[in-house]
């Protein structure tokens, strides 16, 4: 995402995981200067319209636990808790959230 020709988001959209027509975003971040702004929201839109004309029926992504922020920012956007987590390799506690994307 370039805002004023300035790099101010990056996001990895793949496909295939967890299921075979399934989306997952797997980051999503924003320069600090573009934080607050609705410059997420509307970014986000952006990537559910990739997964949307790929035909994916569900967006996936996971969220750290102990970031509340984030968490509450995606459930804003419609992801809810699928219940799946998983530790890192650091010991971080990962936990998966899905939307379903309307056709």
């Amino acid at each position: 995402m370039f805002l004023d020709q300035r790099l101010s988001g990056l996001a990895e959209l793949s496909f295939g995981f967890p299921q075979t027509h399934d989306a997952y975003l797997g980051r999503l971040v924003l320069g600090p200067w573009a934080q607050s702004a609705g410059h997420g929201v509307r970014f986000l839109d952006h990537i559910e319209g990739l997964a949307r004309q790929a035909g994916a029926p569900r967006l996936y992504l996971a969220v750290l636990d102990r970031n509340p922020r984030a968490r509450s920012f995606w459930q804003r956007q419609g992801f809810q808790p699928t219940g799946d987590h998983r530790f890192t390799d650091q010991g971080h506690d990962l936990r998966r959230m899905m939307k379903t994307l309307s056709v």
